[in-house]
């Protein structure tokens, strides 16, 4: 633990006995801001690092989670009350401490939707603007199947001994670093909530990949959705997407969401086409180590 005053304490890690108090700072977060946090405290893996806690008197007041393996991302809230009081910056300093500790090499900072507290923030902290993302949710169950529909075209759940053909399908479909994809692939597979599915055509190859995610109270997000560059632009995506959907409607699924950046133009047709619409637009700002 790190101290700061007589009655400041940061705990650089969130364990399942610490879920009932950072679930109320949240709710009482977005009750204050009219903006719920976009993080599902009961998926958090249990593990040093992967959350800040802030208390003053024993009272939890302020809360950050970290997300990715050697790029790490970072997502918080303040208790209404101690805003602007130096918290959220303290908070900030842990993190960069512990990145630098354990040789991280990124740190972004995510503001989400039109939070202008958090914007605030990020600006006073130094942040450079990097990209943004619109969280769109599916706005219909009415789901048409696109005119062309391969009966070949299969998903099926993937395995946790399949973790590195689904990383080494996502690396190629989305370009990212394997030191980045694989151990998170292969972590998130163990998670009860988070399901991977390979999409194989004609019984045989994988060509993509899809995964998605509970998020409580009947969200599911859709995320990790790609499809090898050969196989791409052929209408595949739209099945999988399809496909996707209409499982989690079967399933009961009641809220169905995924996140896209704005400037992916292509995607976002995609999306809009099958049924979603934006919610919110959130923004990542990268700052220095």
């Amino acid at each position: 633990m790190i101290q700061h005053q007589a009655q400041d304490v940061i705990k650089a890690e969130i364990a399942p006995a610490d879920h009932a108090d950072v679930k109320a700072l949240l709710d009482l977060c977005a009750q204050h801001d009219g903006l719920a946090l976009a993080v599902n405290v009961d998926n958090l893996t249990h593990e040093p690092g992967n959350g800040f806690l802030y208390y003053r008197g024993g009272q939890l007041i302020g809360v950050a989670f970290l997300f990715g393996e050697w790029t790490i991302e970072v997502i918080g809230a303040i208790h209404p009350a101690y805003r602007r009081q130096g918290v959220g910056r303290r908070l900030l300093d842990a993190i960069k401490n512990y990145c630098r500790k354990q040789a991280k090499e990124g740190l972004t900072i995510i503001g989400v939707g039109g939070w202008e507290a958090g914007k605030a923030f990020i600006h006073a902290a130094g942040g450079t603007y990097t990209l943004s993302e619109y969280h769109m949710e599916l706005a219909t169950t009415d789901i048409k199947r696109p005119a062309v529909w391969r009966d070949g075209l299969t998903l099926r759940q993937a395995t946790p001994t399949q973790a590195a053909q689904v990383s080494g399908i996502a690396i190629q479909a989305f370009g990212d670093a394997e030191e980045e994809v694989a151990p998170w692939v292969a972590k998130a597979i163990l998670k009860p909530a988070r399901r991977f599915f390979l999409v194989t055509l004609d019984s045989s190859k994988a060509v993509g990949c899809i995964s998605t995610v509970a998020e409580g109270d009947g969200q599911v997000d859709i995320t990790a959705f790609g499809i090898l560059p050969s196989f791409q632009g052929k209408g595949l995506g739209r099945q999988v997407l399809t496909m996707t959907v209409e499982m989690l409607l079967a399933e009961g699924s009641q809220r169905i969401g995924l996140d896209v950046e704005t400037e992916n133009s292509h995607a976002l047709g995609l999306y809009q086409s099958c049924g979603f619409q934006q919610t919110r637009v959130d923004h990542y700002y990268q700052l220095q180590l």
